[in-house]
């Protein structure tokens, strides 16, 4: 990560940014965030890995490793999304996410998150996974 960041400051910068900006929009508890950026724009292949976080107020408990695979996975691509899952107290879940874009991160709808889950790639309905609440992504402050 320190040659990325000698070689990209402003990208690392940036996309750590967006990191934390998602830590601290989905507010306290335990999660996990997934990242997929498509490998190029000419592919339908993506690179996918999920990382899991808690928060609580100010404090947000993340494996450094893990973060930093996060933001070097963000440099390698453009176009992906972020989906964050949130284990709720009652075992129930709350799922939102972002589309990304260059350097945007666009919240979705509760409407496209739900669509995202419950329609397989042919466009068929998938039955809603029990318990989990398909939310409006908040929007981030990076």
């Amino acid at each position: 990560m320190d040659f990325l960041h000698a070689m990209f400051p402003r990208a690392v910068e940036s996309a750590a940014a967006l990191l934390n900006s998602v830590f601290v929009a989905v507010g306290d508890g335990c999660h996990a965030l997934t990242v997929s950026i498509r490998a190029h724009s000419a592919s339908d292949d993506y690179f996918v890995t999920t990382v899991p976080f808690c928060t609580a107020g100010a404090r947000i408990t993340a494996d450094q490793g893990d973060t930093e695979r996060i933001v070097t996975l963000m440099l390698a691509g453009r176009i992906g999304g972020l989906v964050v899952r949130t284990a709720n107290e009652d075992g129930t879940f709350r799922v939102c996410g972002w589309y990304l874009q260059d350097d945007a991160a666009v919240p979705l709808s509760r409407a496209q998150v739900f669509n995202a889950y419950c329609i397989d790639p042919d466009g068929e309905p998938i039955p809603p996974e029990r318990g989990v609440e398909y939310a409006e992504a908040p929007p981030l402050n990076a």
